[in-house]
């Protein structure tokens, strides 16, 4: 299936989401298999990955598959919220349109449409290089799963739950 019709079809989670346990970093993350029309698309994935320390920001979603033999995972969008390294750069050699060159927020998307090159039929070289600001505020984690749904149309995305952050009396 082209890349752009695996973006635009509606998906599913077909699986139970569970978050790894804390790495030595304390990064955690997980990965699950979409469907699409009831059918398991080989290589189509939703991962997520989270500091576990960092309660409430540094949260990464992605939408990705495997290139046809298996060897190489293609990113099709991600999208950072509240990202610790403050903001993404585009390259302006590799970023065009209004974005190209500037700084996006902490919250911001890496959209198909920014990354894939149309009269290639392939996204654009390095980790989905260009991201443009998400326009609406995502406060907290449930928004952010809100948007991914609706932004990379998964259906369930209700499902994802949120990484198992520690709280105390302390938080606010």
């Amino acid at each position: 299936m082209p890349l752009r019709k695996l973006v635009i079809a509606e998906k599913r989670i077909p699986i139970r989401v569970e978050w790894t346990s804390p790495e030595r970093d304390g990064y955690v993350r997980f990965l699950v298999p979409l469907e699409i029309d009831g059918i398991v698309d080989a290589g189509l994935t939703l991962s997520g990955g989270a500091y576990h320390p960092y309660r409430d920001q540094h949260v990464s979603l992605e939408l990705a598959i495997l290139d046809h033999n298996g060897s190489r995972r293609i990113r099709l969008a991600r999208i950072d919220w509240k990202s610790l390294r403050k903001g993404h750069s585009n390259n302006s050699r590799k970023c065009s349109g209004p974005w190209g060159g500037e700084r996006v927020p902490e919250t911001h998307l890496h959209s198909f449409d920014l990354n894939y090159i149309e009269a290639e039929g392939r996204m654009k070289a390095g980790k989905l290089p260009c991201a443009e600001p998400i326009p609406e505020p995502l406060q907290t984690f449930e928004e952010l799963r809100r948007f991914c749904g609706t932004c990379f149309k998964i259906n369930n995305i209700d499902i994802v739950p949120p990484p198992d952050w520690e709280y105390d009396l302390f938080d606010e």
